[in-house]
């Protein structure tokens, strides 16, 4: 009997390890298949909040409103409600149900976006971009959070890179992406409710908004709640060291992340008056200039993130920190640079090559904050640090640029070309500012380096 006993569990074993195995190995794959679509929720979020960027001109003619309204509409309308949004995000994340708060911000923003076809006054559409805003505000935090979830501590690099990408790709090719949507629907003949014959723009908000909801099915049916990691019971009593880190450190982080912010102000600029800029300046259709400035930025957006990271991640693991401030200095010089001439350039083919530069150059810039927190910043203090520097940034570069840049051409240029004048302004004085103040980080790296080396 014992020996029946050890063998039928000599005998079970194989079969339960088997069985574990095949558990195990359809888990990842689902859990890459989340992460995948999660990466495609990121495109579409960037493109939902950047589309009006090639719709200016028509919003302008049937809204009757200025350059600077649809600044409001793409900056601060947008941005200071994201920016609210997120540190009440980021706590409700902890605690709630990731899989269904994703859900919901999906669909939030999705309906909003359509809905914001429908609009028939400047007030309804800056409430209606309020609303896509805090939608999308409940994704970033949840993804991040349901990936370090999904995946072994050793296997999480590759899918949160993963959706970075979905977000690099988002964020440069939006404007090639809204140009094919407005391709698409210029043919149609639509009567919606409430308007009447519809027009383009009205018919690529509602283009753009409707993969949203067929994803957000999607990730209804293939994810599940991840239970989440047991980190053991944390050291609440660290007010003293963080407090001193803080007191040792906060110049080095104040000029660091202000420099960094400053300089994606011109990312912002770019990325939302670039098209209008071309449109105006090249004299081209809302579409040919999606496309041309659209394609310039993707490859170099995409490249830029690809190259220039690979290359700070080595610098600082060969402990070669001069190299690395550096080779961003110059990138920062290099992207303010190009967009200054671009703004300024009367060819549309040099204009498209500098916005390529200027987008490549980016990419070192746009990965500094967060390679700064993950490698300088203590662990108790990683979350609270990376939870205000990307507040500031997104406040800074992405809630003001969009307003600064029109205010700038309609109160110190004037002409078909003053759009452009403003983006190479905006960009010629934040790059100065921001090449200053990161080089007056030097020492704090340093610093920093042989702290964490010791």
């Amino acid at each position: 009997m014992r020996r029946s006993h050890c063998f039928s569990t000599v005998a079970a074993t194989p079969n339960s390890q088997s069985s574990k195995g095949i558990d195990t190995v359809r888990s990842y794959r689902r859990a890459w298949a989340v992460s995948i679509v999660l990466a495609l929720l990121s495109v579409v979020s960037f493109l939902d909040r950047q589309v009006l960027a090639v719709l200016v001109s028509d919003i302008r003619s049937e809204l009757l409103i200025t350059d600077v309204q649809l600044g409001w509409l793409m900056g601060p309308a947008f941005f200071i409600v994201y920016n609210v949004t997120l540190i009440p995000a980021a706590f409700v994340v902890d605690r709630w149900n990731r899989k269904w708060l994703i859900t919901l911000g999906v669909v939030i923003w999705s309906v909003l976006t359509v809905g914001s076809g429908f609009a028939q006054s400047y007030e309804q559409l800056l409430w209606l971009r309020a609303g896509v805003a805090f939608g999308e505000a409940l994704l970033g935090p949840a993804a991040i959070s349901m990936i370090g979830d999904m995946f072994e501590r050793n296997d999480r690099p590759l899918p949160t890179a993963a959706y970075v990408a979905g977000s690099t790709v988002g964020s440069t090719g939006s404007a090639l992406m809204s140009a094919m949507v407005l391709q698409w629907v210029s043919g149609l003949h639509v009567i919606l409710p409430w308007i009447g014959a519809a027009e383009p723009w009205r018919l690529t908000l509602i283009g753009v908004g409707v993969p949203g909801l067929v994803l957000a099915l999607v990730f209804v049916l293939a994810s599940k709640e991840p239970p989440r990691e047991d980190l053991g019971r944390i050291d609440t009593d660290s007010k003293s060291l963080t407090l001193t880190h803080l007191k040792s450190y906060g110049w080095f982080y104040t000029c660091a992340f202000l420099g960094l912010a400053l300089l994606l102000m011109n990312l912002a600029s770019i990325a939302l008056w670039a098209p209008t800029f071309f449109a105006r300046t090249f004299d081209l259709t809302a579409i040919e200039a999606g496309y041309r400035v659209g394609l310039a930025a993707l490859v170099g957006g995409v490249s830029g993130t690809i190259v220039l990271p690979a290359i700070i991640r080595y610098l600082i693991r060969s402990k070669r920190i001069d190299a690395m401030v550096n080779l961003v200095m110059l990138c920062i010089v290099g992207a303010a640079g190009s967009a200054y001439f671009a703004g300024n350039s009367g060819n549309i083919i040099v204009a498209m090559v500098l916005i390529f530069i200027f987008m490549f150059c980016a990419g070192a810039v746009g990965i500094m904050p967060t390679l700064i927190v993950q490698l300088y910043t203590p662990s108790n203090l990683r979350g609270r640090l990376s939870a205000v520097v990307f507040f500031l940034i997104y406040l800074l570069a992405f809630g003001l640029a969009p307003v600064l840049v029109p205010m700038t051409a309609e109160y110190y240029y004037v002409g078909e070309g003053a759009l452009g004048e403003a983006i190479g302004q905006v960009a010629l004085a934040s790059g100065l500012l921001s090449l200053v103040l990161f080089a007056s980080a030097r020492s704090g790296f340093h610093s920093a380096e042989r702290d964490v080396s010791t």
